[in-house]
């Protein structure tokens, strides 16, 4: 499965001198979790309503920005996705097509699925067998002799 499938689109995204406040009111004006943190046309962190729920609410959101974001292409598969928001410590993908944010994935979003079940079962390749299956050892011959 692709992240274009289950990415939350559009994403939305915030300047980072906004005001934390703004970026509150517009997470719950908008029913959503995450904003984009961009800066010159780069993403620079992602906030969530969770991260700013203590923050001083004239503060630049920037203050709020923590770890570098995950970025990755929307065709790009959720197993990979799911591996790299473990390796970096963060809860968020941001994708990206080309030089527009197109959406988000989140480790939620990775949990309902499995939660769930996949509607569209990843296929597995099947190996052809190159040799005979190990059914142990002969007769009259050790265990890893020739």
């Amino acid at each position: 499965m692709r992240l274009r499938e289950v990415m939350s689109s559009p994403a939305e995204t915030i300047a980072p001198d906004e005001s934390v406040r703004k970026a509150r009111d517009r997470m719950s004006q908008e029913g959503i979790h995450h904003l984009v943190v961009m800066e010159r046309g780069e993403p620079i962190g992602v906030v969530s309503v969770w991260g700013l729920a203590d923050a001083e609410p004239d503060a630049p959101v920037r203050s709020e920005v923590g770890l570098p974001p995950v970025v990755m292409a929307p065709n790009d598969t959720l197993k990979t996705a799911a591996n790299r928001l473990r390796g970096h410590g963060v809860g968020t993908v941001v994708v990206m097509e080309g030089e527009k944010v197109v959406g988000v994935v989140t480790t939620a979003d990775l949990l309902e699925l499995v939660g769930r079940g996949s509607e569209k079962p990843i296929p597995h390749a099947i190996r052809p067998r190159t040799r005979r299956p190990w059914t142990g050892p002969s007769k009259g011959r050790r265990v890893g002799s020739r």
